[in-house]
C-alpha cells in the first residue's frame, strides 16, 4: 500500500514498494511559482475536503505515475488548507455493473458502496 504525508505543506511524500520488494521514497516538491501562488492565496479554504480516485492500473505498492501527478495536486490543496485523501480504486474489488452495490445483484463483494460514500461527502 501507498503511503503519503506532506511535511510543512512543502513536501509531498510517496513511500511505495519496488518490484524487487525495496522499499522506495518519491518526494514531490512544490516549485517557487507553486509555492508563493500558495502563500498569497487570501481564499480560506480549510472547510473543504477534496477526494482523489486514482485510477491507475497498477497495484499498490507499485509505482503509478498518475500518483506523481496526485501529489503535486495534493501538496498544493493541503498548502491551502484543504483536507485530501487519495483513493485506488484498483486495490478494492469493485464488482462491474450498473447498480449502486452489486451484491444485490449476486455478486459476493463489491467494495464500491463504501468508496461511494466518501465521494457523496
Amino acid at each position: 500500500m501507498t503511503h503519503i504525508s506532506v511535511r510543512a505543506g512543502v513536501r509531498s511524500r510517496a513511500m511505495h514498494r519496488s518490484l524487487d520488494g525495496r522499499q522506495q521514497e518519491e518526494i514531490m516538491e512544490l516549485s517557487d511559482q507553486q509555492l508563493e501562488m500558495c502563500e498569497s492565496s487570501q481564499w480560506d479554504f480549510s472547510n473543504l475536503h477534496a477526494l482523489f480516485l486514482n485510477c491507475t492500473l497498477k497495484k499498490s505498492p507499485e509505482l503509478s505515475h498518475t500518483q506523481g501527478l496526485v501529489e503535486i495536486s495534493k501538496a498544493i490543496m493541503e498548502k491551502n488548507g484543504v483536507s485530501v485523501e487519495v483513493v485506488r480504486p484498483v486495490d478494492y474489488n469493485i464488482a462491474y455493473g450498473v447498480y449502486p452495490d452489486m451484491t444485490e445483484q449476486g455478486w459476493e463483494q463489491d467494495d464500491w458502496p463504501q468508496i461511494y460514500e466518501k465521494v457523496k461527502v
